[in-house]
């Protein structure tokens, strides 16, 4: 019975989160944001080839500044990136910022992108 008390708490909390950030201007939080930022950092790889890829957080909320919007309303998630060298190492890790508006990645932060915490 306390498993199940617990589980609603859970899924009220989540739904109260999502109903603020969204009246705040945030849009819901990407849903399946692991996938969607390692398919968009894949896709702006030089050589996708033995790249590791790793989130390393959940989305969170920042203010972007980015294609002539000041103070857009957006989520962000961080991911260290490894490559694999020509002689089979690899090399030391990255770290990118994807930016996502309305759910979807846009940007990376270092494509000319400011951020800031919400």
């Amino acid at each position: 019975m306390r498993k199940i008390i617990a589980s609603f708490a859970v899924l009220i909390l989540a739904g109260i989160i999502e109903t603020v950030s969204a009246a705040q201007g945030f849009g819901r939080a990407p849903r399946h944001f692991e996938a969607e930022t390692v398919s968009f950092i894949k896709d702006r790889l030089d050589s996708r080839v033995g790249a590791r890829i790793s989130v390393d957080n959940s989305p969170y909320q920042v203010y972007a500044d980015f294609d002539g919007h000041d103070e857009m309303p957006a989520w962000a998630v961080d991911v260290q990136v490894r490559a694999k060298l020509p002689s089979g190492r690899y090399g030391g890790r990255e770290t990118y910022t994807v930016v996502f508006v309305d759910g979807e990645p846009v940007a990376l932060a270092y494509d000319e992108v400011d951020i800031r915490s919400a």
